[in-house]
């Protein structure tokens, strides 16, 4: 086998090893996870204002950290500690979905780290590429918690959005498509990280060019 074979093979076994011990249920790490995700993820859902205009009242979220009164009704699991609290103005009633900061964010944090942490690239970039990684996957966290607090909403017509068949059904394949799949988790973060890392190498190759060129002219 060639070597670059050779160190494919060994790159493909670390990501396996990581991912595989990352997956296993540590104590502490679920429940850190989620003590870190609830305020991070506040600081932005707690100034959305959902259905401003053209229902009964403006929407407003917020994560709280599940009771053991909630985690009795749960039926998912320890992993969804986590529960997405809807108001509306003018209504005393309130909402509340379980969600799972584990599937929404560590394990998508777990392929993204994985995937930067096999590639032989020197630490600065890697802390590069992990950074600019996190945020985007934060972004598409927050992005999901939005939505589904859309779809949740819309499913009273009139109550936060006046909204149109077209609009409605929108909201509803954008939710199927984008929220629920599961794969959604490993395949967003292995984008991404393909993404970075080829930024890195396009950079090197980059560097090399110039490098050469300077050598060249001397």
């Amino acid at each position: 086998m060639s070597r670059p074979a050779d160190a494919a093979l060994a790159m493909g076994w670390r990501f396996a090893a990581i991912v595989c011990v990352g997956l296993l249920p540590w104590p502490g790490v679920q429940q850190g996870c989620s003590a870190v995700f609830r305020p991070v993820a506040n600081l932005v859902l707690t100034q959305v204002d959902f259905g401003a205009q053209g229902g009964v009242g403006t929407g407003h979220v917020r994560l709280l950290a599940a009771t053991r009164a909630h985690v009795e009704r749960a039926d998912d699991g320890p992993a969804w500690d986590t529960v997405l609290e809807l108001r509306v103005t003018g209504v005393d009633k309130v909402q509340t979905v379980f969600v799972s900061p584990r599937r929404s964010f560590y394990l998508p944090l777990l392929f993204l780290l994985a995937s930067i942490g096999v590639v032989p690239l020197p630490r600065r970039r890697k802390w590069l590429c992990a950074g600019v990684g996190v945020s985007v996957l934060v972004a598409y966290a927050l992005g999901t918690l939005c939505l589904t607090s859309m779809w949740i909403f819309a499913r009273v017509p009139g109550l936060v959005y006046t909204l149109t068949p077209v609009q409605q059904l929108t909201i509803e394949l954008a939710y199927r498509g984008i929220v629920t799949p599961m794969s959604h988790r490993i395949v967003v973060p292995l984008l991404v990280a393909c993404a970075l890392l080829s930024w890195q190498w396009l950079r090197e190759q980059r560097a090399r060019a110039q490098l050469g060129g300077q050598r060249s002219r001397q």
